[in-house]
């Protein structure tokens, strides 16, 4: 699968996302957001 095809489905199946530095992350559930939320350096290369 294709890296747009799976970032589509990533967006559809997970209703929650962040932008960071030009990139967008995407959560399905809202613990792992707050999580990334509370420290994005922690997750982000």
């Amino acid at each position: 699968m294709s890296p747009s095809r799976e970032a589509r489905r990533a967006s559809i199946s997970c209703r929650k996302a962040l932008h960071v530095n030009g990139k967008t992350y995407y959560f399905c559930a809202a613990v792992c957001k707050r999580k990334f939320d509370a420290n994005p350096k922690e997750y982000v290369p």
